[in-house]
């Protein structure tokens, strides 16, 4: 028998394997969503579009991981065959560019940003942190910043207590304004703020510089994401863990669109679904982190 997964198994969604299935979302009104249902239900019960069945029968010995949303079932690994087919179904169907959640369960389920989530609203979701979705017009920006401060949070957490980002190639100052500069102050004590430097691109390339009063041991925070993808970080990390590392420069590199491109703006409109404001377009980025460690000897530890 079928069982649908709660809450707790969508935060552990294997990623790896699954962001294509997940990747958009189309949030729709509770009642459009059961019309929805209501209209596909009997073609979804036919012999050839019964994908866990038929799965199930070739491969009887695999367990079925499933996680539900909304009364639809979005298949974990190792199902991953039916899962595609059972989402490429839905997406043809309804010609939504994303698969359809009800915003009842968009509120419990997913990790938004303030005032969301809204009635037929196209959202794409991080490719790392399943939880986490944005508005497709914002998704570069906000993934960038997910990227940049946890490679930021990292730096502190190995003890720097200077921390500055040069400008290499992609988004610049203009877009260093839109970012929301906080640093977390669990991680030392905060001498300065970071911001963006006011001098002209043609005389400085200092896109922002933070200080700060940091005596803490160092140490690899337990929650990253991206570090696991990360080997320029690994090595870094790996420095000043075990041969006492007190400077470092490294390129911070951001390349991917993940999908959130002029077509799938153009598919939003063409479903009349909203995307937060003007779509603000991926660009190749390269910054490189360059600063220093404080003195605190991991040796010692």
């Amino acid at each position: 028998m079928v069982k649908k997964a709660g809450r707790q198994d969508f935060e552990t969604f294997s990623l790896k394997e699954n962001y294509a299935f997940r990747k958009s979302i189309a949030v729709l009104d509770d009642e459009e969503f059961e019309r929805l249902k209501l209209k596909l239900g009997k073609k979804m019960n036919e012999p050839e579009i019964d994908f866990f069945n038929s799965w199930s029968k070739e491969m009887p010995f695999l367990e079925p991981g499933l996680l539900g949303i909304g009364g639809l079932v979005l298949p974990l690994s190792p199902l991953l065959y039916a899962g595609y087919k059972l989402v490429k179904y839905w997406l043809s169907e309804t010609n939504y560019p994303g698969f359809p959640v009800p915003i009842s369960s968009a509120a419990k389920l997913l990790k938004l940003p303030p005032g969301h989530p809204q009635v037929n609203y196209l959202y794409v979701g991080h490719p790392l942190d399943p939880p986490k979705y944005y508005p497709l017009a914002q998704f570069h920006r906000h993934l960038f910043e997910n990227k940049l401060w946890e490679a930021i949070k990292l730096l502190m957490a190995l003890g720097a207590i200077e921390i500055s980002g040069e400008w290499v190639s992609g988004w610049d100052q203009d877009f260093v304004a839109k970012l929301d500069f906080a640093i977390p102050t669990e991680i030392g004590q905060v001498k300065a703020g970071g911001k963006a430097s006011s001098n002209s691109k043609a005389t400085s390339n200092i896109l922002f510089t933070f200080k700060l009063n940091n005596k803490s041991a160092p140490s690899i925070p337990s929650d990253l994401v991206w570090y696991q993808y990360e080997d320029i970080w690994k090595e870094v990390a790996e420095g000043r863990m075990k041969y006492g590392l007190t400077e470092f420069s490294f390129h911070f590199i951001y390349n991917d669109d993940y999908g959130a491109d002029a077509k799938l703006c153009a598919d939003a409109a063409g479903m009349k679904l909203g995307i937060g404001g003007e779509f603000e377009k991926h660009k190749s980025t390269s910054w490189k982190l360059v600063g220093k460690f404080n003195e605190v000897d991991p040796a010692s530890l």
